[in-house]
């Protein structure tokens, strides 16, 4: 891959990521509008840097990003911009390191569910009042730990393809 195909695909994603990010955390909610020009976006570069099997694996990936969100959201675990950010950041992606994103989100959404847990039971034995639990706000806003899922995922991806050169 050229270094203008490289810089295009680490830009991309990390400012579709953090683009989400700052809107799931603000309003809980990640807008259609980003979600379709992030699609769109993963699927040019493909067009314009990648080979037929790379767009075949964006396909892959999205229906492995998309369809495990969708499960999840169907059943009640997340909300459905979460589902079309991982279908569209998955394309971006490949279907490798859209697991691997999958995957690490699940453990970062555990560590943080399971800590937000505690501080909110410590909180309420000591008293505090207008704790998150009490506003019924305990869930993890998903983009976040995608964002630094995928950007670990980058992270050690561009160190291979350092290594390998």
């Amino acid at each position: 891959m050229t270094t203008a195909g490289q810089l295009t695909y680490y830009a991309g994603i990390i400012a579709f990521t953090l683009t989400a990010v700052a809107w799931d955390v603000k309003s809980r909610r990640i807008p259609n509008w980003l979600n379709v020009a992030a699609l769109a976006a993963g699927i040019g570069w493909h067009i314009l840097f990648g080979t037929m099997s790379t767009l075949a694996d964006a396909g892959l990936a999205f229906g492995v990003g998309f369809g495990t969100l969708l499960i999840l959201w169907l059943i009640g675990g997340g909300g459905a911009g979460d589902v079309k950010l991982m279908g569209a950041l998955a394309v971006w992606l490949g279907f490798r390191a859209t697991v691997w994103v999958i995957v690490l989100s699940a453990i970062l959404i555990a560590i943080l569910g399971v800590t937000m847990t505690v501080v909110n039971g410590v909180r309420s034995l000591l008293g505090a009042r207008n704790s998150d639990a009490s506003k019924g706000r305990r869930k993890v806003p998903f983009a976040v730990p995608a964002a630094i899922s995928t950007w670990a995922v980058l992270l050690l991806h561009a160190v291979r393809v350092a290594t390998a050169t």
